[in-house]
């Protein structure tokens, strides 16, 4: 459970301190534990959409969604820590 508190930490950071902006490149955060996170987002809008992966799978499994979701929000795809893109 403090995995996950620290993890939830980061990204309200993250979403706190973000300009609303359409990108789609690899973005990096370093995490309290120090290990580093990648993220990419995707479209604008007054709120925000955070799609997490579950277990053995990575940030491009919402691919898909992407494009839909991204028209009205600003979409966050993440990778959970172990899985996914590296820096």
């Amino acid at each position: 459970m403090q995995q996950f508190l620290k993890l939830m930490a980061v990204w309200v950071a993250i979403l706190s301190s973000m300009p609303v902006a359409i990108a789609s490149e690899s973005q990096y955060i370093e995490s309290f534990d120090g290990e580093t996170l990648h993220y990419k987002i995707y479209g604008s809008g007054e709120e925000t959409i955070l799609f997490v992966h579950g277990w053995m799978c990575d940030e491009t499994f919402w691919n898909a969604q992407i494009e839909e979701f991204s028209n009205g929000f600003q979409v966050i795809t993440l990778d959970l820590p172990g899985h996914g893109k590296k820096s």
